[in-house]
């Protein structure tokens, strides 16, 4: 199939953030003494909307509100966000597709001034043409944010690819009619994705061998 259009996932796909956001909820949960996550814990109940992930892991919000222990989340992740660092293989990746090119747009559920910055400052924000984030801080999902873009005319379903590590993704792409890979480095297990329709890899390496680059353009091969 041949692919005009890539839209990236940015956290747990190309940024490796998923040890900062276990170590920063189980702080919040430690102060309030409940049971921490491990790392195989959280990639089998994290999930879009967040909110039902807080739930998952004993968070009441009749007790304390979501919007409350959302900014604290946010605000602790914030400032442990320069520490994360891009998967290896991102920027060897990024720059061959960038070589082709085909246009590379991010879509993400993190709040687009933050989303700027983190790419920018990682040294990556010219291999995309567009990077896509929601209005807020609370990670609901953007499934709307996509539908909107595609109205727009951003990006055509029959020659899209959406890379990404979560069942989040996956949705999407099923929404949108798109193509679809998930890769096993990030927010959810390999065990989970594998529950979707869509081929998954373990990392960013084995996309270079689902993909052939051509002058001006990629083919993706979704088996």
């Amino acid at each position: 199939m041949r692919i005009a259009t890539i839209l990236w996932d940015w956290n747990g796909t190309l940024l490796n953030d998923t040890e900062i956001c276990i170590q920063v909820m189980n702080a919040m949960l430690k102060k309030r003494n409940k049971p921490l996550l491990s790392p195989k814990h959280y990639q089998e109940v994290f999930t879009f909307p967040v909110s039902e992930y807080y739930q998952r892991i004993g968070w009441d919000f009749r007790v304390e509100p979501f919007e409350e222990i959302g900014l604290e989340f946010i605000k602790g992740y914030t400032e442990r966000l320069p520490e994360a660092e891009l998967f290896p293989e991102a920027k060897e990746i990024l720059r061959a597709i960038n070589s082709s090119g085909v246009q590379q747009h991010i879509l993400s559920a993190m709040e687009k001034n933050t989303l700027v910055q983190s790419v920018e400052k990682r040294g990556i924000a010219s291999y995309f043409d567009c990077i896509h984030g929601i209005d807020n801080h609370y990670a609901g999902g953007k499934k709307e944010l996509a539908a909107n873009l595609m109205a727009r005319g951003f990006f055509h379903a029959g020659g899209t690819l959406i890379i990404g590590d979560t069942l989040h993704d996956a949705d999407i792409a099923g929404f949108l009619h798109t193509q679809c890979l998930l890769v096993a480095n990030g927010h959810q297990s390999h065990s989970r994705l594998s529950t979707s329709k869509y081929k998954v890899v373990s990392n960013l390496y084995a996309i270079r061998d689902l993909i052939a680059y051509l002058p001006g353009e990629i083919t993706f091969s979704p088996v």
